[in-house]
């Protein structure tokens, strides 16, 4: 009985460890995109583009700084947290770039938070979020 156990121990110890799950590449999608399809959305990471607006940034109660804003292109708008305070922090009407996890409904304590992406860092971006340059028009 003894030697049976150690066979299982042993067997279940040397077994070669499973690889990651591959983690899928964001998709770039558009606001309108994101708010009209949501479910479909839900949890996946994303690219989206637009015009920001209402930048705060705050410090949680655990003294953790982020940075929350609406993005908006043309009528469609969805809000993004960012886990940091952004340098340089966008100015209202400035175009960016946001790579982030979509989530149609978020709990936070008791608020319930609405289509939102958390951006993440995404090579050659700070912390998944960034400042496009102003078209010429």
């Amino acid at each position: 009985m003894l030697t049976a156990l150690t066979l299982l121990v042993v067997a279940q110890t040397s077994a070669p460890a499973r690889p990651p799950a591959p983690k899928a590449p964001p998709t770039r999608v558009t606001v309108a995109v994101l708010v009209r399809d949501r479910a479909k959305w839900d949890k996946k990471p994303v690219i989206v583009e637009g015009r920001v607006s209402g930048v705060q940034e705050k410090v949680s109660r655990r003294k953790n700084p982020y940075t929350e804003f609406t993005l908006s292109d043309g009528g469609a708008k969805v809000n993004v947290y960012v886990r940091t305070h952004l340098k340089p922090k966008p100015k209202d009407g400035e175009r960016v770039r946001v790579t982030g996890l979509f989530e149609k409904e978020r709990k936070v304590g008791p608020r319930t938070i609405l289509n939102q992406v958390s951006a993440m860092r995404d090579e050659g971006t700070t912390r998944g979020v960034v400042v496009l340059p102003a078209s010429r028009s």
